[in-house]
Protein backbone atom coordinates (compact mmCIF):
# COMPACT_ATOMS: atom_id res chain seq x y z
CA UNK A 1 0.00 0.00 0.00
CA UNK A 2 2.98 2.24 0.72
CA UNK A 3 4.56 1.42 -3.21
CA UNK A 4 8.01 2.29 -2.59
CA UNK A 5 8.10 2.08 1.37
CA UNK A 6 9.06 -0.96 3.66
CA UNK A 7 9.50 0.14 7.25
CA UNK A 8 10.25 4.18 6.00
CA UNK A 9 12.76 1.99 3.93
CA UNK A 10 13.56 2.76 0.15
CA UNK A 11 12.11 -0.67 -1.29
CA UNK A 12 12.35 -1.82 -4.93
CA UNK A 13 10.63 -4.74 -6.14
CA UNK A 14 12.52 -7.40 -4.12
CA UNK A 15 15.25 -5.77 -2.22
CA UNK A 16 15.85 -2.46 -0.51
CA UNK A 17 18.01 0.35 -0.96
CA UNK A 18 19.73 2.64 1.62
CA UNK A 19 19.22 5.35 -0.99
CA UNK A 20 18.35 8.31 -0.36
CA UNK A 21 17.69 7.09 3.40
CA UNK A 22 19.57 10.66 5.02
CA UNK A 23 17.68 12.88 3.31
CA UNK A 24 14.65 11.15 3.92
CA UNK A 25 15.31 11.15 7.54
CA UNK A 26 16.10 14.77 7.60
CA UNK A 27 12.94 15.76 5.31
CA UNK A 28 10.90 13.26 8.15
CA UNK A 29 12.62 15.09 11.41
CA UNK A 30 12.52 18.78 9.50
CA UNK A 31 8.66 18.32 9.07
CA UNK A 32 7.96 17.01 12.48
CA UNK A 33 6.87 13.44 11.57
CA UNK A 34 9.03 11.98 14.56
CA UNK A 35 7.39 8.68 15.11
CA UNK A 36 8.13 7.88 11.00
CA UNK A 37 11.96 9.01 11.96
CA UNK A 38 12.12 6.71 15.06
CA UNK A 39 10.43 3.84 12.69
CA UNK A 40 13.09 4.42 9.86
CA UNK A 41 16.11 4.94 12.20
CA UNK A 42 14.86 1.65 14.10
CA UNK A 43 14.24 -0.48 10.61
CA UNK A 44 18.03 0.68 9.09
CA UNK A 45 19.59 -0.41 12.57
CA UNK A 46 17.85 -3.42 12.13
CA UNK A 47 17.62 -4.79 8.63
CA UNK A 48 20.58 -2.85 6.67
CA UNK A 49 23.23 -4.68 8.04
CA UNK A 50 25.25 -5.77 11.35
CA UNK A 51 25.33 -3.11 13.80
CA UNK A 52 27.94 -5.93 16.35
CA UNK A 53 30.25 -5.79 12.95
CA UNK A 54 29.81 -2.25 11.86
CA UNK A 55 28.47 -3.25 8.51
CA UNK A 56 25.97 -1.46 6.96
CA UNK A 57 25.29 -2.64 3.37
CA UNK A 58 23.71 -0.62 0.85
CA UNK A 59 21.08 -2.79 -0.72
CA UNK A 60 19.72 -5.90 1.01
CA UNK A 61 16.77 -8.72 -0.78
CA UNK A 62 13.32 -8.67 0.93
CA UNK A 63 14.32 -12.40 2.19
CA UNK A 64 17.36 -10.43 4.88
CA UNK A 65 20.59 -11.31 2.67
CA UNK A 66 22.61 -8.64 1.25
CA UNK A 67 22.74 -7.74 -2.39
CA UNK A 68 25.49 -4.48 -2.47
CA UNK A 69 28.58 -4.33 -0.96
CA UNK A 70 28.74 -2.60 2.76
CA UNK A 71 29.24 1.52 2.20
CA UNK A 72 30.06 4.23 4.34
CA UNK A 73 26.46 6.11 3.58
CA UNK A 74 25.11 3.23 5.20
CA UNK A 75 27.20 2.75 7.58
CA UNK A 76 27.15 6.38 9.07
CA UNK A 77 23.15 6.68 8.50
CA UNK A 78 22.67 5.15 12.40
CA UNK A 79 24.68 7.45 14.30
CA UNK A 80 23.78 10.63 11.59
CA UNK A 81 20.09 10.24 12.98
CA UNK A 82 20.81 9.55 16.74
CA UNK A 83 22.92 12.72 16.79
CA UNK A 84 19.07 14.46 15.72
CA UNK A 85 17.32 12.65 18.11
CA UNK A 86 19.27 15.07 20.13
CA UNK A 87 20.51 17.83 18.34
CA UNK A 88 19.14 19.32 14.98
CA UNK A 89 20.22 22.04 13.06
CA UNK A 90 17.21 23.13 10.55
CA UNK A 91 17.68 23.26 6.83
CA UNK A 92 17.27 27.04 7.03
CA UNK A 93 19.77 27.06 9.94
CA UNK A 94 17.54 29.76 11.42
CA UNK A 95 16.88 26.92 14.88
CA UNK A 96 18.66 24.45 16.73
CA UNK A 97 15.87 21.39 18.14
CA UNK A 98 16.66 19.97 21.41
CA UNK A 99 15.15 16.27 21.47
CA UNK A 100 12.73 16.70 19.26
CA UNK A 101 13.32 13.01 17.78
CA UNK A 102 13.83 11.23 21.13
CA UNK A 103 11.19 8.56 21.91
CA UNK A 104 8.55 9.47 24.47
CA UNK A 105 9.42 6.60 26.71
CA UNK A 106 12.97 7.82 26.51
CA UNK A 107 12.21 11.31 28.79
CA UNK A 108 11.27 8.37 31.77
CA UNK A 109 14.56 7.34 32.05
CA UNK A 110 18.09 8.67 32.78
CA UNK A 111 20.08 9.49 29.38
CA UNK A 112 23.23 11.54 28.22
CA UNK A 113 24.57 12.62 25.03
CA UNK A 114 27.69 14.75 25.06
CA UNK A 115 29.69 16.65 22.44
CA UNK A 116 26.89 16.83 19.73
CA UNK A 117 28.33 19.12 16.54
CA UNK A 118 26.25 21.68 15.19
CA UNK A 119 27.88 25.09 13.59
CA UNK A 120 28.05 26.95 16.38
CA UNK A 121 29.89 24.35 18.81
CA UNK A 122 28.86 21.67 20.65
CA UNK A 123 25.69 20.81 23.11
CA UNK A 124 25.79 18.21 25.77
CA UNK A 125 22.13 17.33 27.41
CA UNK A 126 21.31 14.74 29.99
CA UNK A 127 18.36 13.86 32.08
CA UNK A 128 18.43 12.31 35.17
CA UNK A 129 16.07 11.80 38.41
CA UNK A 130 17.58 15.88 39.20
CA UNK A 131 16.31 17.50 35.80
CA UNK A 132 17.42 18.22 32.96
CA UNK A 133 20.74 19.68 31.76
CA UNK A 134 22.01 21.14 28.88
CA UNK A 135 25.17 22.74 28.39
CA UNK A 136 27.14 24.51 25.76
CA UNK A 137 30.60 24.92 24.80
CA UNK A 138 29.67 28.40 23.24
CA UNK A 139 26.46 30.89 23.17
CA UNK A 140 24.27 29.70 20.83
CA UNK A 141 23.47 32.64 18.39
CA UNK A 142 20.34 30.84 16.68
CA UNK A 143 17.12 29.98 18.01
CA UNK A 144 16.92 27.38 19.93
CA UNK A 145 14.23 25.25 21.10
CA UNK A 146 13.64 22.64 23.78
CA UNK A 147 10.78 19.72 22.65
CA UNK A 148 9.27 17.85 25.94
CA UNK A 149 7.32 15.16 23.87
CA UNK A 150 6.48 13.27 26.95
CA UNK A 151 3.52 16.19 27.52
CA UNK A 152 1.34 18.38 24.75
CA UNK A 153 1.37 21.55 26.91
CA UNK A 154 4.04 22.89 29.61
CA UNK A 155 3.83 25.98 31.43
CA UNK A 156 6.12 27.97 32.96
CA UNK A 157 5.18 26.86 36.59
CA UNK A 158 6.39 23.20 35.66
CA UNK A 159 9.78 24.24 35.29
CA UNK A 160 11.35 23.74 38.61
CA UNK A 161 14.85 25.62 38.06
CA UNK A 162 16.31 27.38 34.64
CA UNK A 163 13.60 29.82 34.35
CA UNK A 164 15.86 32.60 33.64
CA UNK A 165 16.99 30.48 30.43
CA UNK A 166 13.47 30.25 28.70
CA UNK A 167 12.01 32.70 26.07
CA UNK A 168 8.61 31.31 26.32
CA UNK A 169 6.97 28.30 25.70
CA UNK A 170 4.82 27.07 22.88
CA UNK A 171 2.87 23.54 23.87
CA UNK A 172 5.53 21.46 24.53
CA UNK A 173 8.39 23.09 23.39
CA UNK A 174 10.55 25.08 25.23
CA UNK A 175 11.90 28.57 23.73
CA UNK A 176 15.21 29.02 25.15
CA UNK A 177 17.17 32.77 25.29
Amino acid sequence: ALGGELCGMTRFRHWVDNWPVVNYARFLIETKRIEKYILLLWAHTAHHGRPDLMVYYEQFLLEGTPDADDCVPSLLTTPIMLGWMFAYETVNGKTLRLLSALPKKWFKNEFSASGIGYSDGEVSIKNSPDGLLVEFSNSCPRDTELYWRVRDNLAIDDIESGKEFIKEIKGNVIILK
